[in-house]
């Protein structure tokens, strides 16, 4: 039985050099997405403390200039770091993580970290799909037609960055 095991493993090693690898996120579609994931922050309908918005926008600017100036990625110790930072100041600031304002807020300030580490397709569609479910909360704390509006522009814009990523 474990000489099957190493026999598959050895197997699986010697085709993995033929995967096809995933296209990395052309600079339009990485711009476009994290438009959309600002307009989601910015006019999602929880009021947040006003260190949300400018940590989640500073996050996105650190990712244009990445994208635009050729600024280096983060390291991986500055990842950790600032998601423990983050961590800390919504357990201080809230208390705990649950609870519908405090999930929420970390949820939009984990989306500006996410999309700062954006390397590869499966990212993309991470942060797709984390615009989406912030999108979905604002629905938590209103049901206005300007909630809605804001969540379809904002879904729309992910939406159309997810198809762009698709046709190359």
């Amino acid at each position: 039985m474990r000489d099957m095991i190493r026999s598959l493993v050895q197997s699986y090693r010697a085709l993995r050099p033929f995967a096809p690898v995933a296209p990395y996120p052309r600079q339009g579609d990485v711009l476009l997405l994290l438009v959309a994931t600002v307009l989601v922050v910015q006019l999602h309908p929880l009021v947040p403390p006003w260190w949300v918005r400018l940590i989640a926008i500073s996050l996105c600017l650190w990712r244009v200039g990445i994208e635009r100036v050729g600024w280096p990625m983060p390291s991986r110790f500055l990842r950790w770091a600032l998601t423990g930072a983050v961590f800390v100041i919504v357990l201080s600031q809230f208390h705990g993580l649950h609870g519908r304002n405090a999930g929420t807020v970390f949820l939009m300030l984990l989306i500006g970290l996410k999309g700062l580490e954006m390397r590869h397709y499966r990212d993309v569609m991470v942060v797709v799909f984390l615009v989406w479910w912030v999108t979905l909360t604002g629905f938590l704390f209103s049901q206005s037609p300007m909630t809605a509006a804001c969540g379809l522009l904002s879904s729309g814009l992910a939406l159309t960055a997810l198809i762009r990523m698709n046709q190359s």
